[in-house]
């Protein structure tokens, strides 16, 4: 993406954003930024507005409603044979966001070793599911999630086991 090509994107995204109300409280809890799908709710640790950290955040939580976390996720569980995980679904929905809304900026915003959102979920977390030929959506990342968990866990079973039986 070419800077010209840039900066209108996030102009856009600027102005998309401020269409969403903001509700600015003290403290961590229930967490340093989140949304109940109409507002964003973001801490007055986070600073200014025109922080980056505060900026990361919004982008973040707005990224939730603009990409329909929510109605996604309740026809996503629909489909499923088992109950939704919803901290894995929160996870490949904050993956998705990454993927598809985080620039430069947010990446090294999240990564910053004083940040407040240091240890966030960036391109990176996305990138193996990515790799393993998923694409980029909230829904095929928890399967992908999932998939990968269980199959690591019937390796780590059988190790676990392999180790018992070499001890006997």
């Amino acid at each position: 993406m070419d800077a010209a090509c840039a900066t209108a994107t996030a102009a856009t995204t600027a102005k998309v954003a401020a269409m969403i109300k903001v509700v600015r409280f003290p403290g961590t809890h229930p967490a340093i930024a989140y949304t109940d799908f109409q507002s964003v709710y973001l801490s007055d640790l986070l600073g200014k507005p025109q922080s980056q950290a505060y900026r990361t955040a919004h982008k973040h939580e707005c990224g939730h409603i603009w990409l329909q976390h929510l109605p996604r996720r309740v026809a996503f569980a629909a489909t499923l044979p088992e109950p939704l995980n919803a901290d894995v679904w929160n996870i490949a929905a904050d993956c998705e966001i990454a993927w598809h809304l985080y620039d430069a900026d947010d990446e090294a915003e999240i990564a910053g070793p004083r940040s407040r959102l240091r240890g966030g979920i960036t391109r990176v977390h996305a990138q193996p599911a990515i790799d393993a030929g998923c694409e980029p959506y909230a829904e095929h990342i928890y399967t992908w999630m999932l998939a990968h968990a269980t199959s690591q866990q019937g390796q780590q079973g059988q190790q676990g086991q392999q180790g018992q039986q070499g001890q006997q």
